[in-house]
């Protein structure tokens, strides 16, 4: 009893005095407009094709960028993914098949719809969104009939149209 009650001492002791974990930094720049990108690995080249055209938006000298895929080695992508969303100005959803199927992508996806300042939806392929909460929401591209970004013919006129979009968006 005596040895038990010494140990559970010493570790309370331990706990109390421990060193806190350091409070989790952003990846965005300071004093900037903060875009974070949700998307899958499967996803990457639109998540790519969208941050370049991002930068080509007037006032992008301002503007910070991040991608669920910058995620440090060894940290938690759902905790890092929720952090971030909290900070950034604008989260960015690419919606595909493949979001739907990714544990950790989908599970930020659907905790994106609560904690996104401003959400825009992005449509990469046909993807049934019924039952996603998505489905009540404007995506982009907007203004080309429905099309997904795969449907168009070339990909960088899918991303001309999103930039245009967006230009909205941010003037809004």
């Amino acid at each position: 009893g005596d040895l038990r009650r010494a140990w559970q001492e010493q570790n309370q002791s331990y706990q109390q005095n421990a060193p806190a974990e350091p409070p989790m930094q952003s990846l965005f720049a300071p004093n900037s407009t903060k875009f974070f990108i949700l998307n899958t690995p499967a996803d990457r080249e639109y998540a790519d094709g969208l941050a370049r055209h991002l930068m080509r938006l007037e006032g992008s000298d301002k503007f910070s960028i991040i991608s669920l895929l910058q995620t440090p080695p060894g940290e938690d992508m759902i905790t890092r993914g929720r952090f971030e969303m909290e900070q950034a100005d604008y989260v960015f959803v690419l919606l595909s098949p493949k979001i739907l199927s990714d544990d950790v992508s989908w599970v930020l996806a659907e905790d994106s719809q609560g904690l996104a300042k401003e959400l825009i939806p992005v449509l990469v392929s046909l993807t049934e969104l019924e039952g996603t909460g998505f489905e009540r929401r404007e995506t982009l591209p907007k203004g080309s009939r429905n099309k997904t970004i795969r449907q168009f013919e070339d990909t960088e006129d899918a991303f001309f149209v999103i930039r245009g979009n967006v230009e909205e968006i941010l003037k809004a």
